[in-house]
């Protein structure tokens, strides 16, 4: 059985970094839900893992966001599920910091 993968925007905050420019901060949630392999005997957590370093390493990639001024995984939890065929789900959160023009959403800065 196959892994599921969530992808959940959250939280987007703003600060005033000078007249011209916004510093902005946006979450993303990726959720990976996986089953225990009943033909393997994997755990899903070894499942979930396989998945999470492979997503982890496309949005860390060097020019995977060339807007953003830096992307960070900041949290990850493992939620496990009871009973037959164990089912589990890891969470794991990043913030990407980028800049615009306060003026311009669109725009990045001109300056800083």
């Amino acid at each position: 059985m196959t892994p599921a993968i969530v992808l959940r925007p959250d939280l987007e905050t703003c600060e005033r970094e000078s007249a011209a420019v916004d510093r902005n901060q946006f979450e993303l949630t990726v959720e990976i839900i996986a089953r225990e392999d009943t033909d393997t005997g994997a755990a899903w957590d070894q499942l979930a893992d396989v998945v999470k370093v492979a997503v982890h390493a496309v949005l860390m990639a060097e020019d995977a966001f060339e807007e953003a001024d830096r992307v960070q995984r900041f949290y990850i939890d493992w939620i496990e599920d009871e009973g037959d065929n164990t089912a589990g789900n890891c969470m794991v959160r990043y913030r990407f910091t980028y800049l615009c023009n306060t003026g311009d959403l669109t725009a990045g800065p001109t300056f800083y």
